[in-house]
């Protein structure tokens, strides 16, 4: 009981975020921008030591995230974020390594948390 109570709970708080923050994500050769808040942070992929990927589970289904490692920082953003899709394309680009662990990851229906490091600088 507590689980789906937890799951409810963090959807509602991820769904409030969503609506008024409104993330999106621009793609460029040699870095990205993410806008949320209307705060743009540019990142460049250079920049990126670490790629994770996961799935939290909740009342309507499971919502599947990337999580980049940026000089120490950790950015979250969610498959529903505006260019999401780029995004990855842009990953897979980049890294090819990562994109089998990522498709299965995403296909992965599990109804529990999980997180995966998909790609660490060595």
């Amino acid at each position: 009981m507590t689980n789906i109570i937890h799951r409810f709970f963090r959807e509602m708080i991820i769904e409030r975020r969503r609506k008024w923050q409104r993330p999106t994500i621009d793609i460029r050769d040699d870095h990205f921008v993410y806008t949320r808040r209307r705060k743009p942070l540019r990142v460049m992929w250079s920049d990126v030591s670490q790629i994770d990927a996961g799935v939290l589970a909740m009342v309507s289904g499971d919502l599947f995230y990337v999580a980049l490692v940026v000089k120490g920082a950790r950015l979250e953003i969610d498959e529903f974020a505006d260019g999401f899709r780029l995004l990855e394309n842009a990953i897979f680009a980049r890294w090819p390594d990562v994109q089998a662990k990522w498709l299965e990851l995403h296909k992965a229906h599990t109804h529990k948390d999980i997180l995966v490091t998909l790609w660490k600088h060595a």
